[in-house]
């Protein structure tokens, strides 16, 4: 049985009704080498693929991320996204706002006919 573990926040499958590592379809999918993760201790990787498909969800039409190592950056509003694994986490009520920005609301992209 395939599922998502909430508390882990990740994908996962059972193998012998116990839950193993990520599904070796989600790698792929991900663009991602299982075998270079434990590899790269300290080190979050984002395939290269991935992180030229993504965009911040702030501003999905406008904006790229950056990889920082542990998390994503926004190349507009520098909004910090980490990264687990490998697998970086989007949510925008989950992200590292930067310095002097109290809340999402104050963000450049998110301010009404602001283009800056």
């Amino acid at each position: 049985m395939n599922g998502f573990d909430a508390a882990a926040g990740r994908p996962w499958r059972e193998v012998e009704g116990q839950p193993a590592d990520l599904c070796p379809t989600v790698y792929h999918c991900l663009g991602i080498d299982p075998d270079t993760l434990s590899a790269e201790k300290g080190r979050e990787m984002v395939s290269p693929q991935l992180l030229e498909a993504l965009r911040c969800p702030l501003d999905p039409g406008q904006t790229r991320l950056e990889d920082a190592g542990d998390a994503l950056v926004c190349q507009r509003c520098r909004v910090r996204f980490a990264v687990k694994e490998g697998i970086p986490s989007l949510v925008p009520e989950d992200a590292e706002l930067p310095p002097g920005c109290p809340n999402l609301s104050s963000l450049p992209c998110q301010r009404r006919g602001t283009n800056s």
